[in-house]
């Protein structure tokens, strides 16, 4: 299938179904096995791209749509054709116009394709609103960034303006491509990977992470600097017995298990039957025997285990994922602010229960992928049975990590 066609029903997917843009694009390429490289690198630019801007090429296109009703396939056409006509220009114009032509008449008829040249002309030959317009500083970083109002509010209203100008310009900036060296295998990595910013962590310099012998070999995991951080911070030692209490994917059980020689227990629990292969293929990869899977619900487990059975305890929260935007940009447009209310209630029970099953003296680490403080440092208010020894919140605004939030309690 043509790319920018499959580009439309990429996003068609992500912006309609609530897909995730990484596993759509994922499952693209693996059935589409005649792109090239550079088709498959011009498909992934077309879908983030378009998922980073969204707003902002609405905000150009509002004045030739007012009060015209589109179909949402025909809409997302024009955010792709939009997208390409704004930020990629290197590519010829009327190739753009051609394209989106083809497609709405393949997708539509004749007079779809009427209309969507006619919209793409327009727009080439009209002036293009500024951003300046727009009076009220939040509601112009949430059109310059492309990330909905009530998002700018809550960062501006939690931290301050700067910051969250910081963090939504950092949100469409491309991650490094970072990864955790295995403690556990003793083996030089290529040149291609060169030191990062914290230990254990390296970078990337080219190509593809999940692509490499170093990362087939088990000698890296792909993860995040921040994430790196989780696993020393609940300082687990070889022979503990460890609750992962929402472990899936395994990136940071994994973690675990390294930084304890691979001796003792981890369990490793997630509510997702089909995760728990997510964690065994990584610990198989990595040569880890010590962690053992199991499937609950988080917030039940203290049915499943004896009170105060565990030395240490992670609990990797489910969050509303506002840290990790510039790995899924879908993210800004599919959660709403009442999603966050149920999220830190389920996140509370889990910490509550992490506080039963944890012994005397022990050692819990909360951790989200979040900036919103309410589900992060405002969690602890209430506790009275723990002692909140250490935090830190990785903001994304220094453009190195994810947007991050470690926090390490110990149990009266």
């Amino acid at each position: 299938m043509n790319v920018r066609r499959q580009a439309v029903e990429a996003l068609q997917k992500i912006l309609n179904e609530g897909a995730y843009s990484n596993l759509t694009i994922h499952a693209i390429l693996t059935s589409q096995k005649e792109y090239t490289s550079q088709e498959a690198g011009f498909l992934t630019e077309l879908v983030y791209g378009t998922l980073q801007h969204k707003l902002t090429i609405e905000y150009y296109f509002e004045p030739l749509l007012e009060g015209k009703k589109l179909k949402p396939w025909l809409r997302t056409l024009l955010l792709v054709s939009g997208y390409q006509l704004i930020y990629l220009p290197n590519i010829p114009e009327h190739a753009i116009l051609d394209e989106a032509t083809k497609i709405a008449h393949q997708k539509g008829d004749r007079q779809a394709a009427k209309f969507v040249t006619a919209i793409l002309r327009n727009f080439l030959r009209a002036p293009r609103p500024t951003l300046e317009a727009i009076t009220d500083p939040l509601k112009r970083l949430s059109i310059e960034t492309s990330h909905p109002l009530w998002i700018v509010k809550l960062l501006a209203k939690q931290y301050d303006f700067a910051t969250a100008t910081a963090i939504c310009r950092h949100n469409n900036q491309p991650p490094l491509k970072t990864a955790r060296v295995n403690r556990l295998k003793n083996e030089v990595l290529p040149a291609e990977f060169i030191p990062g910013h914290y230990p254990q962590s390296v970078i990337l310099t080219k190509g593809n992470i999940g692509n490499t012998a170093a990362f087939t070999k088990g000698l890296v995991s792909i993860q995040d600097e921040a994430s790196m951080q989780v696993a020393p911070m609940l300082d687990p030692q070889p022979g503990e017995y460890i609750l992962d209490m929402c472990a899936a994917p395994g990136g940071k059980t994994c973690h675990l298990a390294e930084l304890m020689n691979n001796t003792g227990t981890i369990i490793a629990n997630d509510v997702h039957e089909h995760k728990l292969a997510l964690i065994q293929n990584q610990a198989q990869r990595l040569g880890i025997t010590c962690i053992e899977t199991i499937c609950h619900d988080a917030t039940a487990l203290a049915t499943v285990f004896a009170p105060e059975s565990f030395d240490r305890i992670l609990v990797d929260a489910p969050c509303s994922g506002l840290g990790v935007i510039r790995r899924k940009p879908e993210i800004r447009y599919n959660i709403q602010p009442q999603d966050l209310d149920a999220l830190i209630t389920i996140q509370q029970t889990i910490l509550q229960t992490a506080i039963k099953l944890v012994k005397p003296g022990g050692t819990i680490v909360y951790s989200t992928c979040t900036t919103n403080k309410k589900e992060n440092e405002k969690q602890f208010g209430q506790l009275t049975d723990v002692t909140v020894l250490a935090q830190h919140q990785f903001t994304g605004d220094d453009g190195l990590s994810d947007g991050f939030f470690i926090a390490k309690l110990q149990k009266h």
